[in-house]
Order: C-alpha cells, then sequence, then structure tokens
C-alpha cells in the first residue's frame, strides 16, 4: 500500500478518537464533526466527488460547530446562507476558489481559537497546553492549503506532511481535554 494511503487512512481513524475524550467538554461538537469530516471525506471519494468540496462543506459546519448554539438559534439564516453560498462555489467555481474558501474558514476558526485562548488565560492566568495546540492544528492546515494553492507540487508533499503531524494532535486530544489540559504560568512583567 501507498504510504500516502497509510497517512491518511491513520490520520482518518485516529480523529475518530478526540470526541469521546472531549465529550461533556466545551469543544466536543467541534472534535465530533472533524472525526466525521474524514469518515465523510472516504464516503463521498467512493461516490466521485470532489474531496475539496467536501472539505469545502465540512470546514463550513466545524465553523458553525465552535458558535453558541442559542446564537446559532438566533442566526440561523446566516447559517444557510452561508451553506448556500459554500454550494454554490462548490458548483460554479474552479479548485483555488473552493481552496481559498477553505483557508478563509480556517482562519475563522484560528480567530475564535485565539479569542477563546485569551479568554481563558485573562480567567486563569495560566496558558492552556491545549489551546496551544489547537491554534497550532489551525496554522497547519492553513499553511497546508495556503501550499496546496500556490505550488502544487511541494503543497502535495507538505499537505501529507502535515497530515501525519496531524494525527499527533489527534493522539494529545485522546488523552487530554482541550479546556484541562496542561497550564503554564506566564508571568507578564510589567516594566516602569
Amino acid at each position: 500500500m501507498d504510504i500516502r494511503y497509510i497517512i491518511v487512512y491513520s490520520s482518518i481513524v485516529v480523529w475518530l478518537l478526540p470526541p469521546f475524550r472531549q465529550y461533556r467538554g466545551n469543544y466536543f461538537s467541534f472534535f465530533l464533526v472533524l472525526g466525521l469530516e474524514g469518515l465523510s471525506t472516504i464516503l463521498f471519494s467512493y461516490l466521485h466527488i470532489s474531496l475539496l468540496k467536501v472539505y469545502n462543506i465540512m470546514n463550513i459546519i466545524v465553523l458553525f460547530s465552535l458558535i453558541n448554539f442559542t446564537s446559532i438559534k438566533k442566526y440561523w439564516y446566516l447559517f444557510f446562507l452561508s451553506l448556500a453560498i459554500i454550494l454554490l462555489i462548490n458548483h460554479t467555481s474552479d479548485n483555488k476558489l473552493i481552496v481559498f474558501t477553505i483557508i478563509l474558514t480556517h482562519l475563522i476558526i484560528f480567530y475564535i481559537f485565539l479569542k477563546d485562548t485569551a479568554i481563558n488565560y485573562n480567567k486563569n492566568g495560566s496558558l492552556s497546553i491545549g489551546y496551544f495546540i489547537i491554534l497550532l492544528y489551525e496554522i497547519t492546515a492553513i499553511l497546508k492549503f495556503c501550499l496546496a494553492l500556490s505550488n502544487i507540487r511541494t503543497g502535495i508533499i507538505f499537505f501529507y506532511l502535515t497530515t501525519a503531524f496531524e494525527s499527533f494532535i489527534a493522539i494529545f486530544f485522546t488523552i487530554y481535554k482541550l479546556e484541562e489540559s496542561l497550564s503554564i504560568k506566564l508571568a507578564l512583567a510589567s516594566k516602569k
């Protein structure tokens, strides 16, 4: 079996595990959708549907999994509008625009986690390793698609390398809950 298939399929299996550890946590739905994302890509690839189009749809669902349920109920039309725009882009655009929307979605997700990290630091006075790792995951996802967009040859190699690295991130979140992971106390000294 080709090493690429081993990396991809093992990553899909490993990402099915974190939702069990994150159960009843603030980010359970995020990890659940990430785990289901891999399974859905396998299913749709057998139906000969473009994987980029599947990722594009799943990423908007991942984004909405991070938003408070009451906000989604209040602004439900934005969810359907976003999904309609994604479906329109999938249907009418080339792969570069699809990859661009995936990158844009990951940038928004990164911003949400950065905000949550700052709130957690302000509340506890320490930096949770879990937040740092999830930010690292989002950075690798953004870089992976940026390189795929700009340079096909090295982008594909980097795509598989980051997918392998992301499997280690999944193992971390299988062991530790994101909000209850190890913390580092940071003393920010003010100079006078």
